[in-house]
């Protein structure tokens, strides 16, 4: 008798761990095609999902760039209107100077635009006036010259400037020579350029363009010493071993310090909050709602390439019949059998899952692209050094878990299978090849793979169908022909000018150049995403909180608005000493002096809480009209004329001919050199740009949409062509004794249209579901739509019929008399 080992049976235990890897290591290797099939759809899967798994994250768990991020907290002033305030600049320093023991580091940071005079244009840059700790909180490092360090930020200090990689690249030529240039900023204050930051960096949140010292930006920054004003975001970086508790323990110490000193109206309260633990979006919000909702479609397509992947495998375990039989034969026991096959199954996961991985940065940045190009026009360059950051234990450890989903999923059919069939059978040469004699598994496989793909192509259509409704939405006005051209006014940048002069004389100049039909200023451009708030009120009624634009005389005439009532901004009112006046819209009027005349009526302004009234006459009803992002309900709106407002940013809204851009451009950098254009761009930009959320959503959901379609199509041609060359001795025997091509084909057609069919049904049942999910989170998303799921169940009929064409058309030419000869 044979000892273990010498027939193929390993030695010790039959079941033994290593040789049950082996084996199916040495199964994959025999059979390479298949599992590069397998792993390639895998590897696509695991890193859609894993990729929109990490947008997810980006909106659900905070993460800050930097060493030791989970020591970091937010410090925030705490008020009964906002628990999460920002502090005032002279509290900050006061607080910096305190250093409660708890905290190690104490970083501050405001926003603001200014115009960078270079050497041979005038261009514009957002930033970030920091504090000394600022580079040093956040681990950045210089690619050139150095980065902002304390000594810089002292009043008095020398005035320097860093930039980012970007901004240095694109506007000063990537020149190392420009270390140690001078710029000039607005204000007309000088900096001295010392540092550029290394690629990438961004800091707490947004990726901006320039960094000065916090104590040498007073001409660049307001409210600089006003203690009311809340300007200055702060984070600060925990002592090891101590809680967030502790840290705002020792800020209320320094709180009633300041309290003591430089009293308030409301005693001060300071509050340390850990990063992980504060979420700046709220759940409501249409990107977050976005992210939900394809996370859950490309799980969707996760299960389909499953149900793929468990038909290939059931295939797979057809073709390999006799070698089970024959290690069955050889002592190999069934459940080794089995296992080694869940093996398989578990190999071909973690390889997708790993060649998955690699696909989510690239997922990121598509995600990133369309997120950069939701900034309104007239921001120029806002924020796009900006990228997501991800956790990336919360993304392995969900793509980990999914992987184990993976091999669960696409390994229990096969291995059921298996587990059920007589192997003993399978020796014998007249046997019946096929694992599950009438092929159910593969066919309920095939059913799922066509509801899922069904599920997918209504979410697509529902999500397109959303787009399609955001751009054809009212807006009151007209867009073609019109031309948007943002302009930033330095102080003092022409003949010292203030910037109404200023942008009077521009208007003048663009209304002026031929071709020409109207022309007018305003603030925030309607389409953008974030349109400004008032709060008013007519005398002694409740106060209403309204959207608000400044703008110029013949704003309504270059938008085609009608003026339903009284008269539109003018000359007079831009005079000394005349009085503040506003357009309203008709909803406003209505809801401020119902049943009334608005024009003439007094229009009170609550800038704050505290502030004291300020008092407008309406001179004018204006027609309803879209103020904020396209598919937005109109509001009521407030329209305040720019010479009697403070703006230094106003965008250009012309009508005229189509050749109008390139000129517009040239006039205000030829006559206004010393002024920063923004952005020149076709109004219609701007609503491109103010669905590029949707767009994002339709467009990815869309790729989802047709690769699982690719799947089902592909899952059904599989198993009709295994069908038809398993049934070949019968479609002979069927053409022997009479059936035409015809006929054969017919009969394969017919199966397949079985399976689409309950694909179909099951699949309505699902996407109706699956649909209504999607209204929860897509705001504006009609889940009662018809045409969706009417596409869907038309394109997945039209593919399937056409994958199962070819079987059919190999089943009509199967010759009889071969097949006869074979029986």
């Amino acid at each position: 008798m044979t000892g273990p080992g010498e027939i193929g049976v390993p030695r010790g235990h039959v079941g033994s761990g290593m040789q049950d890897l082996k084996s199916a290591l040495r199964a994959l290797r025999r059979r390479p095609a298949h599992a590069a099939h397998v792993v390639v759809a895998l590897a696509l899967g695991m890193g859609a999902f894993s990729g929109l798994v990490a947008y997810l994250s980006y909106f659900t768990r905070p993460l800050i760039e930097a060493p030791d991020p989970g020591r970091l907290a937010w410090v925030f002033r705490s008020t009964p209107d906002d628990p999460h305030g920002q502090l005032s600049q002279p509290d900050f320093y006061d607080l910096s100077a305190a250093r409660p023991g708890a905290l190690r580091q104490l970083a501050g940071w405001r926003a603001f635009g200014a115009a960078v005079r270079g050497p041979a244009r005038t261009v514009h840059g957002w930033g970030h006036a920091v504090s000394g700790d600022f580079f040093d909180l956040f681990g950045a490092r210089p690619s050139l010259g150095r980065l902002l360090a304390p000594a810089d930020d002292r009043a008095g200090a020398p005035r320097v400037l860093v930039v980012s990689h970007r901004f240095w690249r694109t506007h000063l030529g990537a020149d190392p020579r420009a270390i140690g240039t001078d710029v000039v900023l607005d204000g007309g204050q000088r900096y001295t350029l010392v540092g550029v930051t290394e690629p990438g960096f961004q800091g707490p949140a947004l990726g901006m363009s320039l960094y000065v010292p916090l104590a040498t930006a007073d001409g660049l920054l307001a409210a600089t010493t006003d203690r009311d004003a809340s300007t200055v975001s702060v984070m600060a970086r925990r002592a090891r071993s101590t809680t967030p508790g502790e840290a705002a323990g020792g800020l209320a110490g320094v709180a009633r310090g300041l309290d003591a000193t430089h009293p308030l109206d409301a005693p001060r309260r300071f509050d340390a909050v850990a990063v992980a633990d504060y979420n700046a979006w709220p759940p409501d919000d249409p990107l977050v709602r976005g992210a939900q909702a394809l996370t859950l479609a490309v799980t969707c397509l996760l299960l389909l390439a499953c149900a793929n992947i468990g038909n290939l495998l059931l295939a797979s375990v057809t073709a390999r019949e006799r070698d089970f039989a024959v290690q069955a034969a050889l002592g190999a026991g069934r459940p080794r059998l089995v296992r080694q096959l869940c093996l398989e199954g578990l190999l071909l996961a973690m390889a997708g899952g790993v060649l998955g991985l690699p696909l989510v940065r690239p997922v990121l940045a598509v995600i990133e692209g369309y997120l950069l190009d939701t900034v309104p026009v007239g921001m120029g360059e806002w924020a796009q050094d900006t990228h997501l950051v991800v956790d990336p234990w919360f993304v392995g450890g969900a793509s980990l878990l999914m992987m184990g989903a993976v091999a669960v999923v696409t390994t229990v059919a096969p291995a059921f299978a298996l587990g059920r069939r007589d192997l003993v059978a399978s020796l014998r040469a007249d046997a019946v090849s096929g694992v599950g004699g009438r092929l159910i598994g593969r066919r309920v496989m095939v059913i799922g793979q066509v509801a899922l793909s069904v599920v997918l192509l209504v979410g697509t259509g529902l999500f397109l169908q959303t787009l399609e409704a955001a751009r054809g939405a009212p807006r009151g006005f007209q867009t073609d022909g019109r031309t948007l051209a943002t302009v930033h006014v330095p102080p003092g940048a022409v003949d010292g000018a203030g910037p109404a002069v200023l942008f009077g004389r521009i208007l003048d100049d663009v209304r002026a150049l031929p071709g020409v039909h109207a022309a007018s200023l305003v603030s925030r451009v309607p389409g953008g995403a974030m349109p400004m708030e008032l709060r008013v009120s007519g005398p002694g009624r409740d106060v209403v909180r309204v959207t608000s634009n400044i703008i110029a005389s013949g704003y309504f005439d270059s938008l085609g608005i009608d003026l339903a009532d009284g008269r539109d901004f003018d000359a007079r009112d831009g005079e000394d000493g005349a009085p503040r006046v506003a357009i309203v819209t008709a909803m406003a009027a209505a809801r401020l002096w119902p049943g009334q005349d608005a024009v003439g009526q007094r229009l009170d302004v609550h800038t704050t809480p505290e502030a004291p009234l300020q008092a407008y006459q309406v001179v004018g009803v204006a027609a309803d009209s879209l103020t904020g992002p396209p598919a937005r309900p109109f509001e009521p709106h407030v329209y305040l004329y720019y010479r009697q407002a403070a703006a230094r940013r106003l965008t250009l809204v012309v009508s005229a001919d189509a050749s109008l851009p390139q000129r517009l451009h040239d006039l205000l950098r030829s006559r206004y050199p010393e002024l920063a254009v923004l952005d020149v761009q076709p109004f219609s930009e701007q609503f491109r740009r103010g669905v590029a959320d949707l767009r994002l959503n339709a467009d990815v959901a869309s790729g989802l949409g047709v690769l699982g379609l690719l799947l089902a199509v592909q899952g059904l041609f599989s198993l009709m062509s295994y069908s038809v060359a398993r049934r070949a001795r019968e479609i002979g025997l069927r053409k022997a004794l009479g059936a035409d091509r015809a006929a054969v084909g017919r009969l394969v057609l017919a199966e397949a249209s079985r399976l689409i069919a309950a694909g179909l049904l099951i699949g309505g049942i699902g996407a109706a579901a699956f649909a209504r999910v999607l209204q929860t989170l897509i705001a504006g998303l009609d889940a009662g739509r018809p045409a969706s799921l009417a596409a869907a169940l038309a394109s997945m009929t039209l593919f399937g019929l056409l994958a199962a064409a070819v079987p059919a058309w190999r089943a009509a030419r199967v010759d009889p008399a071969a097949s006869m000869r074979s029986l």
